[in-house]
């Protein structure tokens, strides 16, 4: 009896400690000041997200694009565009590009307009409305989100070596002409383009994290509002 009276009250007293501790309101007011507090902190501690430099304006331009439909860069103006440079005959750089483009497409489903994808053929003698629509079939292009561009040469070249400042050289022959296929080179990286025609980046885009850090890119500039460079002679 006397183990039994002399533990009850000891058992009783921890009990009671901790019920009154939980019964506190300081208790209360310092945890919940704690839950919403270290998420703030946290938080503050990360590092802000790097935006993305500008690197470029792209001027207007005036292509045809996969359905036969001439069209102008204004028509982008307010999408994010990612733009790649191919060419149908290519034997082998294309094909890969135009794959990781398909990919990359793949995880863009329903941002139509606010991101678009574009490819620009550098071989417009082959490179028709018709063959770059059964091109892109190949590759499930959902035109919706993804334009293939093709156009006069001269037009084509001021694009990419004026605007986007990528290498283009050489010249293939006319349909059917397989001579200097492998004497044309064109840039293979991938150029980023914000909503009012500035570029933001090139990446060259091999694997799945090559794609991953390709669609952070867009998150920063969709929701980011760009800027416009400031010209010699302004303020």
């Amino acid at each position: 009896m006397s183990e039994n009276v002399s533990g009850t009250p000891s058992k009783q007293k921890r009990n009671s400690s901790w019920q009154a501790i939980f019964e506190s309101k300081v208790f209360w007011i310092v945890l919940v000041l704690t839950l919403f507090t270290l998420p703030l902190v946290r938080s503050l501690q990360k590092e802000p997200v790097q935006q993305l430099p500008v690197l470029g304006q792209i001027n207007d331009f005036r292509l045809t694009n996969q359905e036969g439909r001439e069209i102008t860069s204004r028509e982008f103006a307010g999408s994010v565009l990612l733009v790649n440079f191919i060419f149908t005959r290519c034997p082998n750089i294309c094909p890969m590009m135009t794959s990781k483009m398909a990919k990359i497409q793949e995880r863009l489903k329903g941002t139509a307009k606010s991101i678009q994808l574009l490819s620009i053929s550098v071989d417009p003698s082959h490179d028709t409305p018709e063959v770059l629509k059964e091109y892109g079939k190949k590759f499930n292009a959902d035109f919706k989100l993804w334009t293939f561009l093709t156009g006069p040469m001269e037009e084509i070249r001021r694009v990419v070596v004026d605007d986007f400042k990528t290498a283009l050289d050489g010249e293939a022959g006319e349909p059917g002409d397989m001579s200097g296929l492998m004497e044309i080179t064109h840039g293979e990286h991938f150029a980023l383009v914000d909503q009012i025609g500035q570029v933001r980046g090139y990446r060259r885009i091999q694997n799945q994290e090559d794609i991953d850090a390709v669609i952070r890119d867009f998150a920063i500039i969709v929701n980011s509002f760009p800027q416009t460079i400031k010209k010699d002679g302004d303020s």
